[in-house]
């Protein structure tokens, strides 16, 4: 052990994953899977919002341990867990030490662990065969065609192929990876196109790996890989790796955006002549549990206009889709309850409905994230009294304001106290602004149902959306409305 491995026995640092670092990876792997890149696809996504790549964060771990050992050009083995996402734009934390001839290392945003790694270092070698780092800044056409396959679970069983590592100067990527062993970045980032574009593919999550290199390995190898395991209960896919490197890579097969039920089927299940006369602002209603809001009410005979904050193709395609059936009866505009506010002017609502919400995440076990919790306050507190004032200044006929709350609030699952604080108090903003503003309020306390977000948040023990919130339509014009 040299010198300077004997006195750097730990090391921290930090970096912000930003939207740059993630699509320069994204380049050079050519791992274009939307979680990572596409801000509107991933709000349907499992983690609600874009994330780094596993294998950047991995290859951040090396340049970290380089810098601390510049005797270090390559490694002989690696071992991965990702447990929780490292998101675009959040800060991470690592911290590196020796233990017992490896090196461990710890990553986390906040309070959440996010990955730990176990590194095996080699002896230096010439790893780059006597070439230099380059330039190659420019723009790089695309070696395969980025498709991102959607896989069925009968394939995952037997899956099989190879993928081929793509060029790039692994110290464009990390400055602490310049003189670093070239062929190994380069094969951890065909690794992640493997996981994120191949198989599973589209609907996946990288959750471990456990690699060896070959020992003089001077160039990066095509990787061969094939199922080891796929357990269709836990969606958990193990595959073996051979080739340019061997061992295993272990992922999840992510849950596709949830399908509401389509207009002509929500007609069923509401009677017609329900809201007739009423006009309706269902306030997040793109998707989820607000697209079946606004077509459960005009199904009801009632007009809707529903808002987004950035999912206008989605609001596009719950307009058309209630028009399609039910003509001229719905209507979309924007309004990001953290911007500036729609004109409302001319425009008269019987019913509003709230909805908005940033992604519902967890927080920290074992402790309070203030941070988060104040994301949520912003939504349903400030956000939520803004709405209702606006509501207010153009209400007609007894307005009615429907909160959209959750069962959360009266025992919240492990990590999700500052959810339910901040839906408790947007309860009581609720009550006590709606008496002041003359507002008949309902609070809605829902069940886990099924959307974008509910495999994260309940564990697959959803109800579907359509006839519980058709129910909870049909009461707001029963004796069961107090």
């Amino acid at each position: 052990m040299s010198r300077r491995e004997e006195a750097t026995r730990e090391l921290t640092a930090e970096l912000r994953f930003g939207v740059r670092l993630v699509e320069r990876f994204a380049r050079f792997s050519e791992d274009t899977n939307p979680i990572h890149i596409d801000r509107i696809a991933a709000r349907r996504l499992l983690y609600g919002e874009r994330v780094a790549h596993g294998m950047l964060v991995t290859l951040w771990a090396l340049a970290c341990l380089r810098e601390a050992l510049p005797d270090c050009s390559s490694i002989k083995s690696i071992a991965g867990s990702l447990k929780a996402p490292v998101r675009v734009g959040t800060r991470a934390r690592i911290v590196l030490h020796r233990d017992a001839g490896l090196w461990r290392a710890v990553v986390r945003c906040g309070s959440d662990l996010c990955a730990s790694f176990r590194i095996e270092t080699r002896a230096a070698h010439s790893a780059l065969n006597g070439q230099s780092e380059r330039s190659d800044s420019g723009e790089r056409k695309p070696r395969h065609p980025q498709i991102c396959h959607e896989r069925r679970e009968a394939e995952l069983s037997q899956c099989s192929g190879t993928i081929s590592p793509l060029e790039f100067q692994p110290g464009e990527l990390f400055r602490g990876l310049a003189g670093f062993d070239r062929a190994q970045c380069q094969m951890l980032a065909a690794l992640s196109r493997l996981v994120g574009m191949e198989c599973p593919g589209l609907h996946s999550a990288l959750v471990g790996f456990d690699i060896d290199f070959a020992q003089n390995a001077r160039a990066p190898g095509d990787i061969a890989y094939k199922t080891a395991s796929f357990d269709p209960r836990f969606k958990f896919l193990s595959l073996k790796l051979s080739g340019g490197v061997f061992g295993r890579v272990d992922c999840l097969v992510r849950p596709a955006p949830a399908e509401q039920m389509p207009m002509a089927e929500v007609m069923e299940l509401v009677p017609y002549g329900l809201f007739e006369g009423k006009h309706a602002l269902v306030v997040g209603g793109s998707r989820g549990i607000g697209e079946v809001i606004a077509k459960g009410f005009a199904a009801g005979g009632g007009r809707c206009t529903l808002t987004y904050a950035s999912g206008a193709e989605d609001a596009a395609r719950v307009v058309a889709d209630i028009n399609r059936v039910e003509p001229k009866m719905a209507s979309n505009m924007r309004w990001d309850l953290l911007g500036s506010s729609p004109d409302l002017v001319g425009r008269q609502f019987t019913h509003a409905f709230f909805l908005a919400s940033p992604p519902i995440r967890k927080g920290g076990v074992g402790g309070f994230d203030g941070t988060l919790y104040r994301r949520f306050q912003r939504y349903y507190v400030a956000g939520l009294e803004l709405v209702l004032r606006r509501f207010a200044a153009c209400a007609d006929q007894e307005p009615v304001f429907v909160f959209v709350s959750s069962t959360f609030v009266e025992s919240a699952p492990p990590g999700f106290a500052e959810y339910a604080n901040a839906k408790r108090e947007g309860e009581l903003i609720c009550q006590q602004l709606g008496d002041l503003l003359k507002l008949k309020v309902k609070v809605w306390r829902l069940p886990p149902l099924r959307t974008d977000q509910t495999s994260a948040l309940a564990d697959g023990k959803v109800e579907e959306v359509c006839p519980v919130v058709a129910n909870r339509l049909k009461d707001l014009v029963s004796s069961k409305f107090a």
